[in-house]
């Protein structure tokens, strides 16, 4: 019994632990700009040209530069997942098998851009507040996974700002608070706590030629530290968790010659470092993620497509232990299926956008999906996901000489 005891109260550790657990349209456990306005619709393609004011606050800084006059979008994402686990008991004592119960998450994006040419400087600075991770999943009625749930919310306030340091080549800098709320595990000894961690992006952008533009950036980790996050039985004491996120490599390249200009063909690669962060080094493999987009004009009106690959970080043997502290393979398999099991592969989007619908107003609208998947946890564990998301956001432009310069 007390083996047992120690091992549940370990595995309500692992799942109090999910820095970024996002179960909607993430990558392993990060968003990135998958639930902004108009990358929404383009599978959050956004490192090379972004389409809209938050993609470029979040993502790349040095995007920051394209932008001109002032900008403020608001907008937002419903994601609406569909979770299943089945396990044979040899973790939790009673074998299960059920859908999680929770309700969907809605993750808000806000971000403003103003350009300094009034004070002689050759670029911009950008603020903005969105939804980094989000996860709602509940199994509690399931009386065989001894009531395993998690609430868990991360927003991040980002200040940047990016500068033309030639016609051809910009370079920009940002930083990123992460506020973090978590609770969950088991219903027997879960608590609620938040901390609040810090990152760095810094991002290049080049135009190659009239049409084609090429950026990249660096995104440091995300250190987070838990307090007092689990009640352990036995020895009966609060335990502390630290937990990094992971340093993020992005590259992207748009391309604007085709149809008069009016076909914008884009394309971001990002390599996720799981293995160089506390914690998730125990749960996961690097993972790479493959994006593009398209998006047509047709006079004020914008259609989009996207589609993205990106391989699953689940680490097929991970070891007996979690953090240093040996809970034995079983345990370890058991909570990246429930908890860190982000298994999706394949995504496709669509979107719509519509310029001056009122004097310096535009909308955009996007809907996508994650395709329906399900994999094998060693052998007791399996789990099954599928997810669709919709969202939109609302911009309002000053001061700019020519709008379609800096979003085509």
């Amino acid at each position: 019994m007390r083996r047992f005891s120690l091992a549940a109260s370990l595995v309500v550790l692992a799942f109090l632990a999910g820095d970024r657990p996002a179960r909607g349209q993430s990558y392993g456990v990060d968003i990135h700009n998958t639930i902004n306005p108009a990358s929404g619709g383009l599978a959050g393609v956004s490192l090379a040209r972004p389409q809209d004011v938050p993609s470029a606050v979040f993502g790349n800084p040095a995007t920051l530069a394209r932008f001109e006059g002032s900008q403020f979008t608001i907008g937002g994402a419903w994601s609406e997942p569909s979770f299943s686990v089945t396990h044979d008991g040899a973790v939790t004592g009673a074998a299960f098998s059920g859908k999680s119960s929770s309700q969907g998450c809605l993750l808000p994006t806000v971000g403003v851009i103003q350009d300094l040419s009034a004070i002689n400087v050759p670029g911009s600075v950008g603020v903005g507040i969105t939804a980094l991770s989000g996860i709602s999943e509940q199994l509690t009625a399931q009386p065989g996974s001894l009531g395993t749930h998690s609430e868990y919310l991360v927003l991040g306030l980002n200040l940047g700002a990016g500068v033309d340091v030639t016609e051809r080549l910009a370079l920009g800098a940002s930083l990123t608070l992460g506020d973090g709320y978590t609770g969950g595990g088991f219903v027997h000894n879960s608590v609620v706590t938040h901390d609040y961690g810090l990152s760095g992006s810094f991002g290049a952008g080049y135009e190659l030629t009239p049409y084609t533009t090429v950026g990249a950036y660096y995104q440091t980790r995300m250190p987070l530290r838990y307090d007092n996050l689990l009640f352990l039985m036995p020895p009966g004491v609060f335990v502390d968790l630290e937990v990094e996120q992971p340093n993020n490599v992005g590259f992207g390249i748009a391309n604007n010659s085709l149809m008069c200009g009016d076909l914008l063909l884009a394309c971001d690669v990002i390599f996720k470092n799981w293995d160089n962060c506390d914690y998730w080094r125990d749960l996961y493999d690097d993972q790479w993620i493959f994006a593009v987009g398209s998006q047509l004009t047709l006079g004020r009106w914008k259609f989009r497509l996207g589609y993205s690959y990106s391989d699953s970080p689940i680490d097929s043997d991970p070891g007996a232990a979690i953090n240093g502290i040996p809970v034995g393979q079983a345990v370890v398999e058991y909570y990246q299926a429930t908890q860190a099991g982000v298994i999706s592969e394949h995504r496709l989007t669509g979107g719509i956008g519509y310029d001056d619908f009122l004097p310096g107003v535009s909308f955009d609208l996007f809907a996508g999906g994650l395709f329906p998947t399900s994999e094998q946890f060693g052998e007791h564990t399996s789990a099954s996901l599928d997810i669709w998301y919709i969202g939109g956001g609302v911009t309002w432009r000053f001061g700019q000489r020519e709008c379609c310069e800096v979003i085509n």
